[in-house]
């Protein structure tokens, strides 16, 4: 369950994970690892920590693998899995963490120490992770950048030593205690020697063991403070008494020591077993929350009776969704929920939305009033049956499961077969779009239009003000039918008998594929959007692009696509962004089909082979003169001819849950999503790089749209600092002009990259260009 990071150590995890998934699929591999280089063993004191709560994190050191530790070649191989004693796990990218070891000298090869010369070619299997100017991440560095918590940090060599001396304190401290102040030395003393609710917490997750390690001074401040602020002496009583204390908050003093514990409960891992030992007798005159078991009790009843529903039918199943929900989602407010240890109350939340949603269909006489109604109302049910399987772990799967179907796959049913009756229509006319001067038109296979409406919210997150139309798909819902027709070269296409695989013919009679298609737009004069470098070739350029993998993971993973579509819509709001830096006015994201989705499986109609020439989940290629007892409806490409489609929400394949090509809202009602880039619309203020121009070794770039802190370099290579060609970036003037001047003579000719960064080294903007402004040897 993703949550907002509570602690450094929280952030640092999130940060680490999200360099493994930072890249482009069908543009650029996954990586095979994340480097974290540290040169100057900054990081040390986080990695015990680190280590506990990331599997996959690897060290760089001497020999020991109990701890996950080794040199470079054990690395290597325990990285591709190789050692069965160092199991990674199964999804996790291997993270390396490389202590004395600097990414500079890594690039180098030939000056590379050869122990560390096996980890070269990482660098372009895997992913570094480092600043965006292409630096290490220092301590300090982190903690005052955006990518980090943005703290206010003093700069004085005092203050330094302080934050790195406390810093496995730190990293433990919730992020709340640290924002919204200057933190100097003295903040980092007192978080070591004066915070009593830390050190209680810690005495009563590791007993003993605390007592070593802070030394007798310590320890007798401690049990002066525990006698004066608690009412007891640690000396003379167990950590299992103080954890009862804290579960009963029955005096103020540890109400405050129960709600520090609530801010990071992960900073304190072993207070849930102390919690489980000390848990009184009688469970009547508890306080529920404070107690793990009670939590996991009423978890387990729960999931009892949602079970059940499994039987039920739909409308007394709504009912008891609704008696759930008021029992059981005051947990949501618990620690426990916090740390993942409540899926199913999570569930219930977006169960209770579901059932809501279910309760009724109206009635209509048109298609297109149907349509609006979907779009407006109907599609909130498909978004809260995905969000509440979401919330579902594996143990909790079965129940989720059982809950969803009581009420979603009825409504389903009635939904898809109200529709299929007036399917299609006078309004039913899909047509291709065609990009005006400065759009590109972003093709997303499968964005259904809930899903759509999420990925509004990631985009409005990022400062756009997207708009969100409707139309409809083309028949069958399968994306070698409806492709073509929302493309730009719908036009030049025809059809005649429907072909096994739905295609339509290009104008040399062909069956379409995926290069007839990309000449085809070619011809049309829209340029194919390579995503690595999406600039438009001129201001008045029409692009398209193709980006995202829903539907892929869809028939992949079935069921499972709704717990991989958040990450899904945040990679696609990432290549909108992309392309408007680029400099496309304009960006309309478009798409083929929707989709049914049910966990546990659609029903299943029987179709008899001998009709048909093919048979997908939905729909079907009727074979000859042959009439299937199942709905037809005409193919796109050719009117005169018709497609078998699944009535209601049925597949002519068993046991799918994931399923497009036939007749219902969710395939049918597709979203339009328009992106309008205009000055401000962009986190950077949509500033980019306009003109370039050359002097000999002095080249003048005009900045459209600049902001305070915008800075100009010349790279060798985009992503990388350390290929400049110049002294130093220069900053952008207030009307947006800025003057380079190569130093070295010899660059003259030389490929370079003009690059545009933001105040915090981020790139923004680049244009490819040559020094002096002609091509000489590379």
């Amino acid at each position: 369950m993703n949550s907002t990071p509570v602690t450094l150590l929280d952030l640092l995890i999130e940060r680490l994970r999200e360099a493994a998934s930072s890249f482009f699929p069908g543009v650029e591999e996954a990586p095979c690892a994340v480097l974290w280089t540290d040169p100057e063993r900054a990081w040390g004191a986080v990695i015990p920590m680190l280590k506990q709560r990331l599997p996959e994190l690897l060290v760089l050191g001497e020999y020991a693998p109990e701890e996950r530790q080794g040199p470079v070649i054990w690395l290597k191989t325990a990285m591709a899995g190789k050692i069965p004693d160092v199991p990674l796990p199964p999804g996790q990218t291997p993270i390396l963490y490389l202590p004395g070891v600097a990414r500079h000298v890594l690039r180098n090869a030939d000056q590379c120490p050869w122990e560390w010369q096996p980890l070269v070619e990482l660098l372009y299997r895997g992913t570094v992770w480092a600043h965006r100017n292409g630096k290490d991440w220092t301590v300090e560095g982190f903690l005052v950048s955006e990518e980090g918590p943005a703290l206010d940090l003093a700069k004085d060599d005092k203050t330094r030593l302080s934050l790195h001396s406390s810093l496995a304190v730190v990293a433990q401290t919730p992020l709340s205690r640290l924002q919204g102040k200057r933190l100097e030395a003295s903040d980092f003393d007192l978080l070591v020697v004066g915070d009593t609710p830390r050190d209680l917490l810690l005495w009563i997750e590791h007993g003993d063991a605390v007592k070593s390690e802070w030394g007798s001074e310590r320890w007798h401040a401690f049990r002066s403070r525990c006698r004066d602020e608690y009412g007891f002496d640690p000396e003379s009583k167990p950590p299992l008494y103080a954890a009862e204390k804290l579960g009963l908050r029955e005096e103020s003093s540890w109400q405050l020591v129960w709600e520090r514990y609530c801010e990071a409960p992960e900073a304190y891992g072993g207070i849930r077993e102390r919690l489980d030992q000390a848990q009184p007798a009688d469970r009547l005159a508890l306080d529920a929350q404070a107690w793990p078991r009670e939590n996991a009790l009423r978890e387990q009843r729960l999931g009892a009776e949602l079970e059940k529903l499994r039987d039920v039918a739909a409308h007394h199943a709504r009912q008891r969704i609704a008696e759930l929900e008021q029992e059981h989602g005051e947990r949501r407010g618990w620690v426990w929920a916090k740390q993942g240890d409540a899926p199913l109350a999570e569930a219930l939340e977006h169960l209770a939305r579901l059932a809501e949603a279910t309760r009724s269909i109206p009635s209509f006489t048109g298609l297109a009033a149907f349509a609006d109604w979907y779009a407006e109302s109907g599609c909130l049910a498909d978004s809260a049956a995905l969000a509440a399987f979401r919330h579902a772990n594996m143990n909790s799967e079965s129940a989720v499961r059982a809950a969803i179907r009581s009420v979603y796959l009825p409504w389903l049913e009635e939904l898809c077969s109200k529709f299929q009756v007036l399917f299609p229509d006078s309004s039913h006319k899909p047509e291709g779009f065609r990009p005006r001067e400065g759009e590109c038109l972003l093709f997303v296979d499968g964005l259904r239009l809930d899903v759509a409406r999420e990925l509004v919210l990631h985009l409005e997150a990022w400062n756009f003000s997207p708009t969100l139309e409707t139309r409809f798909a083309a028949l069958p819902t399968v994306t070698a039918t409806a492709k073509p027709a929302v493309s730009p070269v719908f036009g030049m296409l025809s059809g005649d008998v429907v072909p096994a695989d739905f295609a339509p013919l290009s104008p040399d009679g062909k069956s379409m594929n995926q290069p007839r298609f990309l000449k085809l737009l070619g011809r049309e004069g829209i340029e194919v959007v390579n995503l690595e470098s999406p600039s438009p070739s001129t201001p008045s350029a029409r692009g398209w692009a193709e980006t995202g993998r829903i539907d892929s993971r869809g028939h992949k993973l079935e069921a499972d696509l709704a717990k991989q579509l958040p990450g899904e819509l945040e990679q696609v709001a990432g290549v909108v962004r992309r392309l408007a830096e680029a400099g496309w006015r304009r960006v309309t994201l478009i798409t083929d089909h929707g989709w049914l989705w049910m966990p546990g499986g659609l029903p299943k109609r029987e179709l008899p082979g001998f009709l048909v020439e093919s048979r997908w989940s939905r729909c079907a290629a009727i074979k000859g003169q042959s009439v299937p007892d199942v709905p037809v409806v005409p193919w796109h490409w050719n009117p005169k001819e018709s497609v078998a489609v699944a009535p209601g929400a049925c597949c002519f394949k068993a046991g799918m849950e994931y399923a497009h090509g036939g007749v219902s809202p969710q395939e049918c009602v597709l979203p339009v999503i328009r992106v309008d880039v205009v000055a401000g619309s962009l986190p950077t203020g949509g500033a980019r790089i306009d003109s370039v121009k050359w002097r000999r070794l002095r080249c003048h770039v005009t900045v459209l749209h600049p902001g305070p802190g915008l800075c100009v370099d010349l790279r060798r290579e985009v992503g990388d600092a350390e290929t400049s060609v110049l002294a130093g970036v220069k900053e952008v003037e207030a009307d947006g002009q800025v003057s380079l001047l190569v130093p070295d003579e010899s660059m003259e000719g030389r490929k370079v990259v003009v690059t545009l960064l933001s105040a915090d080294g981020g790139v923004i903007s680049k244009y490819d260009t040559h020094v002096g402004g002609k091509q000489g040897v590379e």
